[in-house]
């Protein structure tokens, strides 16, 4: 039954959310903050975080068990760090693509270059994390180093904007947004929440390469993509396409992520891993009209 249960409360949430973003277009409120907040909606941004807090709120929850700590936050930074290379591999490639195939990353083709490069990434991550030993405490040293890492590659955009001229309310929103919603909101609601939540329910019975996973990450990760399918579904306003091509990476995506989640045992590494690089990448396609490609 606690299978059941955690799945049945994962799916009613995933149902809820969906309508109500269909909703925040269908009244304008998405159009109008994308028109005057910098191209994105900070109220949807909100809501990652709202919703999940306040299920776990009111059904009081440990929010330990989610993932949201910050007791071995050194560690966690560490590990992000230490596979943020990894990270990369498929954010190179979809930039690659784009820029060669002048097509986004919602094309086929740019879909299952960003697919391919999301298995491989996942492939050297596991081998990777087999290898990675969880330090105590990784030391003030290589605590700052990683800071100043992490920093220079958030402010990066601010400062590329500045120094060509091109610095616009845009790029700082786009950076914004990406690293605080887009990243830590999203791993919040999907690792942070969902995934936990799965765990709960079926546990995490396997094994491979020394990670201890269930089928709560890989049924996270199947609805992460189909969530980013059904952006261009509203019914509300007449739109019935699922794009599945975007829906396809999002899901190796969602993987990745997610077996860092098991590994770090909260969501800080996830989130600096999805944020940083969407921070970096969807600022660079503003600051040089690439469009979206992180």
């Amino acid at each position: 039954m606690k299978k059941f249960f955690s799945l049945l409360e994962v799916l009613l949430v995933f149902l809820l959310l969906k309508p109500l973003g269909w909703w925040l277009v269908a009244i304008g409120v998405y159009q109008w903050e994308v028109a005057h907040l910098g191209g994105w909606s900070y109220l949807s941004g909100f809501l990652l975080y709202l919703l999940p807090l306040l299920i776990l709120l009111l059904t009081k929850r440990d929010v330990r068990e989610f993932g949201i700590t910050l007791k071995n936050w050194r560690q966690s930074l560490d590990l992000a760090m230490h596979v943020f290379p990894i990270k990369l591999l498929p954010w190179f490639l979809g930039i690659a693509a784009i820029l060669i195939l002048d097509q986004d990353y919602t094309d086929i083709s740019i879909s299952l270059i960003l697919t391919a490069g999301y298995i491989l990434a996942i492939v050297l991550l596991l081998r990777s994390l087999s290898r990675y030993q969880n330090q105590t405490d990784p030391g003030q040293k290589s605590t700052r180093t990683n800071l100043m890492v992490l920093a220079a590659i958030i402010i990066a955009p601010i400062v590329i904007s500045l120094s060509m001229g091109r610095f616009s309310g845009r790029v700082a929103s786009t950076v914004l947004w990406q690293l605080v919603f887009s990243g830590f909101g999203e791993e919040l609601k999907w690792r942070g929440y969902f995934q936990s939540r799965l765990n709960q329910g079926f546990g995490r019975p396997y094994k491979i390469l020394g990670l201890q996973f269930g089928p709560g990450l890989l049924i996270t990760a199947l609805l992460f993509g189909i969530s980013h399918g059904l952006n261009t579904f509203n019914p509300l306003m007449g739109q019935w396409t699922f794009q599945w091509q975007w829906a396809l990476f999002t899901l190796f995506s969602g993987l990745f992520f997610g077996i860092v989640r098991e590994k770090s045992q909260d969501i800080l590494a996830p989130g600096i891993l999805h944020g940083a690089p969407d921070a970096f990448g969807e600022a660079l396609g503003v600051i040089f009209n690439l469009g979206n490609f992180a």
